[in-house]
């Protein structure tokens, strides 16, 4: 699989919240690190992912391929619409360590400063809530 080929299946399964195609793209062991939800398994990640998530669009702006030694950089604009929030919209880039043709890492970059006071604030509603 290209950069290209694998930049669009990622981008594809992440807006349509197909976790199990998403997770296909991993190795085993893959795991993602976050600014809002740390380093975790790539199936806890998506998973805590998609139950925040209402829906997601996405507009992929390029890729980056340094495929042969392993590196691959996807950059998109992220409109997120977290359930029971409001929608945030950012910049990304992810970059991904390959293994054999599957991500074995993917570290997310982008500004957190507007979307942590909204993750944040659902995060405190829903343990209000609980109590």
């Amino acid at each position: 699989m290209t950069a290209d080929e694998l930049a669009l299946k990622y981008i594809e399964a992440l807006e349509s919240q197909d976790l199990n195609g998403i997770i296909a793209l991993f190795t085993e062991n893959g795991q993602v690190i976050s600014p809002l939800y740390g380093q975790l398994p790539a199936v806890d990640f998506y998973g805590q992912l998609f139950n925040d998530t209402q829906y997601s669009q996405i507009q992929l702006n390029d890729v980056f391929d340094n495929s042969p030694e392993g590196k691959v950089a996807i950059f998109f604009k992220y409109r997120w619409h977290l359930k029971g929030s409001e929608t945030v919209s950012f910049d990304v880039v992810d970059l991904i360590e390959l293994s054999d043709g599957k991500i074995e890492k993917l570290t997310i970059i982008y500004d957190t400063f507007q979307t942590r006071q909204v993750f944040n604030q659902r995060k405190l509603g829903e343990k209000l809530d609980e109590s």
